[in-house]
C-alpha cells in the first residue's frame, strides 16, 4: 500500500526529529506505532494512535518548547491528515 509507505516515511522522519530534539519519550511512542503499522491485524489502531498523537494537545504543541518556525505544526498535521484519510478507507473496506 503506497499510501501507507508514505505515512510511515513522514512519521520515521518526524520520530526522527524528535530524538533529534531530546524528546526520546515522545520519539518511543512513536515508534512503537510505527512498528504496528506492519501488521494487518494492528494497522487501523497504530493509524489512530499516530493521528491523536499528531493533534494539537500531543505533539503539535511541542514547536513551541523545543521547535523553531512553523515547519513541525505543518509536518506534524500532514501526518495526522494523512492517517486520517487511510484508517477511513480501510474503515470502509471492512
Amino acid at each position: 500500500m503506497i499510501k501507507l509507505d508514505s505515512i510511515k516515511n513522514q512519521a520515521v522522519e518526524i520520530a526522527i526529529d524528535l530524538r533529534s530534539h531530546d524528546l526520546l519519550e515522545q520519539a518511543l511512542l512513536l515508534e512503537a506505532q510505527i512498528d504496528l503499522l506492519d501488521n494487518s491485524q494492528t494497522i487501523l489502531a497504530a493509524l489512530q494512535e499516530i493521528e491523536g498523537l499528531c493533534h494539537v494537545k500531543a505533539f503539535g504543541d511541542l514547536y513551541l518548547e523545543s521547535f523553531e518556525g512553523w515547519d513541525w505544526p505543518s509536518k506534524v498535521s500532514k501526518l495526522g491528515q494523512a492517517c486520517k484519510k487511510c484508517s477511513s478507507k480501510i474503515s470502509r473496506n471492512t
